[in-house]
């Protein structure tokens, strides 16, 4: 087994590169802002970063968390139907996600 493969090893990866995103993503934010805010206050680095993380909760909860309310309540989300999705599946379908589950997730049939 390689080093980088472990779940450790890939979960340091994943948190590195994220951070490093989101802190490239908030260096971006505060200078953009200091550039083009003329009478606001000049905002710092972390700030840059807590505003760029707060703008991912609330557009990916806008488009993510909508999906158990009915689509015209919320303006932005979406309505996924799992229940119809499955009826319109066909016998060969659902035979090979039946297989699928059972290998993947171990589930029982």
């Amino acid at each position: 087994m390689s080093v980088t493969t472990t779940k450790t090893a890939r979960t340091m990866m994943y948190l590195g590169s994220i951070g490093g995103l989101l802190l490239l993503q908030g260096a971006i934010f505060m200078g953009l802002w200091n550039l083009l805010s003329d009478n606001l206050d000049d905002i710092t680095l972390l700030e840059g970063i807590g505003l760029s993380a707060i703008s991912y909760v609330l557009i990916f909860s806008f488009k993510y968390g909508a999906e158990d309310y009915p689509k015209n309540t919320i303006p932005f989300g979406r309505k996924t139907n799992l229940t119809q999705k499955c009826a319109n599946m066909t016998p060969e379908q659902r035979a090979r996600l039946r297989t699928e589950l059972v290998e993947k997730c171990g589930c029982k049939e």
